[in-house]
């Protein structure tokens, strides 16, 4: 253990800094969003491609001479053949609308920041559950991430409202036609989903703010029992919170990704979810605390024995992520069911097998070889670095789950940045009012000086 340090009285952020970074925010909220909802409601649903490829055609047709008419039938007809296998294929990707293109990108952005949050959450409720100590300094930064769930409960209504039925297709299967599916329909139902939703966000919220309320009615004692009656309350809830954010976590995975294709379904699936939903919780936790450190708040608090640990536990879910992630695969491919396997053959061609081999490197082998010494986890700006990478990371993964439903053939498209700068925004807005609110750290908790003193040797 080191020795003995004194708590700093830099327990707020300083105005000037919230100020300013609330600004950035609000720009990019306000620039995201609003080239998002522009493209959305100026877009006509018109196949501009199709169109275009028809009047080639026609125009074509005009100039054809009598000499070449047989050959060009005959060209005409393979690459009417061509076109149409094509068209089967390929389009989403070349002919969708700008709307659908909208709800596709918005969802990969709401469930990105929805992890976030979740991630906060479970971060919170583990601490109490283990009585944890080295992680006191971190619990504020992980308190206020959770407390954006009603900002991405708005950004599901939003998602609800515009176009549910375009992104989830099982709302237009008759379930008598399709015996397979009719067996899910009792549960994959419109109402049913929108009753399951409203309890997540509800019950998410519910804990959030149970926990965040003790947590800052500690910062008004004078660190003594009352404090730790309060600790008490919260880890006497703790175990009945971990079971219910466990399986709303899991359920909240199937309905909004894994039911992209209705006919496909993992058991793995929730599990495989949690694991990237808690890499990125702790990079998040690593790049605020390196953004508060930076404009001077928590300097002494945050000790290099926490960053270390943070990183540890990245590292090894990172690993947990890589584990699940191949077990999931490996175990379709072997039983090689066609209802399973569809869903990787997709994501085996058409371009996207390279983003596959892309989150193989970049979400396991470059970060494993990067941060497994020691020596890294203890550099900041190293570790900083990893964190943001991994961040990234977290999106591309969930990018390909959920565009491969809407893009048979690998595609980007502008709206997939401006719909996650602009939730973006508003989740960075939502952690800064709340982080302006209270003390960034719970600086009357009894266990905060151990995580001050704290150092992984």
């Amino acid at each position: 253990m080191g020795h003995h340090k004194t708590f700093n009285d830099e327990t707020h952020i300083p105005a000037s800094v919230i100020k300013r970074a609330q600004m950035v925010a609000l720009i990019c909220a306000v620039l995201g969003l609003g080239a998002s909802f522009g493209g959305y409601f100026m877009s006509e649903d018109t196949h501009v491609v199709e169109q275009a490829h028809a009047n080639h055609h026609e125009g074509a047709a005009h100039v054809k001479t009598d000499a070449h008419a047989k050959t060009d039938a005959h060209a005409k007809t393979d690459a009417h053949v061509k076109t149409d296998a094509h068209a089967k294929t390929d389009a989403p990707a070349h002919e969708g609308s700008l709307k659908k293109q909208f709800l596709f990108s918005w969802l990969t952005a709401f469930v990105f920041f929805t992890t976030l949050c979740l991630g906060g959450l479970f971060f919170t409720i583990l601490h109490h559950l283990v009585r944890a100590s080295w992680s006191t300094s971190f619990r504020r930064i992980a308190e206020n991430m959770a407390m954006n769930f009603p900002i991405m409960a708005f950004c599901a209504a939003i998602l609800a409202l515009l176009g549910f039925g375009e992104v989830f297709h099982w709302t237009h299967i008759d379930p008598e036609a399709d015996p397979f599916f009719k067996v899910k329909e009792p549960y994959l139902n419109t109402g049913f989903f929108a009753i399951r939703a409203v309890f997540f966000f509800a019950i998410w919220i519910a804990m959030t703010l149970f926990f965040r309320s003790n947590s800052v009615k500690q910062d008004q004692t004078d660190g003594g029992e009352e404090a730790e009656k309060l600790n008490y309350k919260m880890r006497t809830l703790a175990p009945l919170s971990m079971l219910t954010f466990a399986l709303t976590l899991t359920f909240f995975a199937f309905d909004w990704l894994m039911s992209l294709d209705p006919h496909w379904f993992s058991t793995m699936f929730g599990v495989y979810i949690f694991a990237g939903t808690v890499v990125a919780l702790f990079a998040t936790l690593i790049v605020a605390t390196l953004w508060l450190e930076g404009n001077g708040v928590l300097k002494n608090t945050i000790t290099i024995g926490n960053f270390h640990d943070a990183g540890k536990l990245m590292f090894g879910f990172i690993v947990f992520w890589t584990y699940i992630t191949f077990c999931q695969y490996y175990l379709i491919w072997y039983a090689n069911i066609p209802e399973e396997t569809g869903w990787y053959l997709h994501r085996m061609q058409g371009g996207w097998e390279n983003i596959g081999l892309f989150i193989a490197v970049g979400h396991f082998i470059l970060p494993f070889w990067v941060i497994m010494s020691r020596h890294t986890k203890r550099n900041r700006t190293v570790l900083g670095v990893a964190a943001a990478w991994m961040l990234i990371m977290h999106f591309i993964d969930l990018y390909f789950v959920v565009m491969p439903t809407y893009h048979h053939h690998l595609h980007f498209h502008w709206m997939d940045l401006t719909t996650f700068i602009g939730i973006g925004g508003l989740f960075i807005l939502g952690f800064l009012h709340w982080s302006s609110k209270d003390a960034i750290v719970a600086h009357k908790d009894p266990q905060l000086v151990a995580s001050m003193e704290y150092d992984n040797v």
